[in-house]
């Protein structure tokens, strides 16, 4: 099979729901801050995103190919709930693995995991040198290794190196990848386990999507400055959001079994839009320019900036 270098981290299928008949969408680059209107071909694909290197140093495309085959069995159940068709358990299931790739596979996910891997490393590394003395003894049980470079290690060169910060960390994409397949498997069980309500809009009105089409929507009752903190999908009250066509969104609830589907009205539709908007990592999705425009405008991510910090360690 030849290799695909280019890896859609926003399925080309999932962006056709969004486009009109010439296959084009609107996009708004919250980077350059530019409308565009582009193929669906052209947008959130990143080359060879997926491609990792296997034990013996060879490059596979085994993980883009799963998600071709992820892809293909979803695209297959989104068409019925499309075409107010019902949908089987097994395609349920097709649907609830999606999801939880399109959770994980994306940019924005990507940057979290390394920040935290980041952090992490950074505080741990702080604790083992947290004073000189801290520094003496570990250069000292490490001082054969030391040797070899040449050169004699500063214990207070060492200790303002550590507590500055004054190194840059590598994350490999490797750690991510394996991040990306294991949190997806973990989170299926519990979505097959939550109420579903598949919204559906009315004549006028339209959903948009973006980079980062999964999003969790905190409680009403949560004060707005703990947002994003302890917040998961198992967070009582919290809605789990993706948009799966301009003309619908599927928002799963608390625990339970039900499958409803709810007409939804422009007006009703519109805090939607927006917050899909907000929890953008970079690129917003539309089929119309007025509606792109529209959403940009009242979600104000025009004045949002887009570097932000994803993770907290306390």
């Amino acid at each position: 099979m030849k290799e695909q270098k280019r890896h859609h981290y926003v399925p080309q299928f999932y962006l056709k729901g969004f486009a009109d008949e010439h296959e084009r969408v609107w996009v708004y680059d919250r980077v350059t801050q530019q409308f565009r209107h582009q193929k669906t071909d052209q947008i959130a694909v990143i080359g060879h995103y997926y491609r990792i290197e296997k034990r013996d140093g060879s490059l596979s495309v085994e993980v883009e190919q799963y998600l071709s085959e992820v892809e293909g069995d979803a695209a297959f159940a989104l068409n019925k709930l499309d075409k107010h068709e019902s949908i089987t358990q097994e395609e349920k299931i097709h649907i609830a693995v999606y999801i939880a790739l399109q959770m994980t596979r994306v940019p924005d996910y990507e940057k979290r995991v390394k920040e935290l891997q980041e952090k992490s490393i950074r505080r741990i590394n702080k604790m083992l040198f947290s004073s000189v003395e801290a520094a003496k003894e570990k250069i000292e049980e490490s001082r054969e290794e030391l040797g070899k470079l040449g050169k004699e290690a500063d214990a207070e060169e060492l200790f303002r190196f550590v507590q500055e910060d004054q190194y840059k960390l590598d994350i490999p994409r490797q750690n991510t990848i394996r991040s990306m397949l294991d949190l997806a498997g973990h989170i299926v069980p519990y979505f097959m386990q939550m109420d579903w309500n598949l919204l559906r809009a009315t004549k006028g009105g339209a959903f948009i999507t973006t980079d980062n089409p999964f999003t969790l929507v905190p409680p009403s009752t949560l004060n707005p400055s703990r947002y994003g903190q302890g917040i998961g999908i198992i967070t009582p009250g919290a809605m789990k959001m993706i948009p799966l066509s301009s003309q619908t969104c599927l928002v799963m609830g608390n625990q339970g079994d039900s499958f409803q589907e709810i007409i939804i009205t422009k007006d009703r539709l519109r805090p939607f839009n927006i917050f899909s908007a907000v929890t953008s990592d970079r690129f917003i999705f539309a089929k119309d320019e007025a509606l792109l425009r529209s959403v940009v405008e009242r979600s104000a991510v025009n004045e949002i900036p887009v570097i932000r910090e994803r993770v907290s360690i306390t």
